[in-house]
């Protein structure tokens, strides 16, 4: 977890003076008491509230309470929103991925989401993977993967590459269909609710490929 959190300092301290000023924002919206931390009963209010609610249920709070004080500074929520922006479990044992994992090429590309696993699993074939695109699926590990969209994005003719942001922020995660975020008209309309969406909206960064963005790092 340190090294999620030294990537969301990074991100931080690379951002515009704006989303800076947004993610202070965001988390004292997020801290209703103004404990100037987030406690069990914030965190989990807030993943309800933005459709997160399977990172409650899988010990994400301890994980991110460093200090064991049960409550979350700005930078362990900061590392929450690094976390919700795009890192995914393991689909063999549902285990958080921290750092290198594997995932499925074909899968990736794809809307429905991607299937990745620790490199345990994808060692020790630990999984279940029906898949309808091929009968032998390709799998690369994150940094390979990366690689080889950069190299497909540069092969393609010029025309046809799409343009690369040059904001240094926090992608913006889409959940799957299970679960989606509620429609706009159904959105909390809550303080904590509406900083969030600002936060999120003022470090958005395009996608750089088809369905592939900078949260693959």
């Amino acid at each position: 977890m340190d090294y999620l959190r030294e990537i969301a300092e990074a991100h931080y301290y690379a951002g515009s003076k704006k989303s800076q000023k947004l993610a202070h924002e965001s988390f004292d919206a997020m801290d209703e008491d103004g404990s100037e931390e987030v406690d069990i009963s914030e965190f989990k209010e807030f993943l309800r509230e933005e459709g997160y609610e399977q990172y409650a249920k899988k010990g994400l709070f301890k994980r991110l309470d460093r200090d064991g004080n049960k409550g979350l500074d700005f930078w362990e929520v900061m590392t929450l929103y690094y976390i919700i922006s795009g890192r995914p479990f393991c689909a063999g044992c549902d285990k958080f991925l921290t750092s290198v994992y594997f995932a499925c090429v074909e899968c990736f590309d794809r809307s429905s989401g991607p299937f990745c696993m620790c490199t345990g699993c994808y060692r020790d074939q630990g999984y279940d993977h029906s898949h309808r695109h091929t009968q032998n699926p390709r799998f690369l590990d994150n940094y390979s993967l990366l690689e080889a969209h950069r190299l497909s994005a540069v092969n393609q003719p010029r025309g046809h590459q799409v343009e690369r942001s040059s904001s240094n922020a926090m992608v913006t995660y889409s959940p799957s269909s299970s679960s989606s975020r509620s429609s706009s008209s159904s959105r909390s309309s809550s303080s904590r609710a509406i900083a969030y969406k600002a936060f999120e909206m003022g470090v958005t960064v395009a996608s750089v490929g088809s369905g592939f963005g900078c949260s693959i790092m």
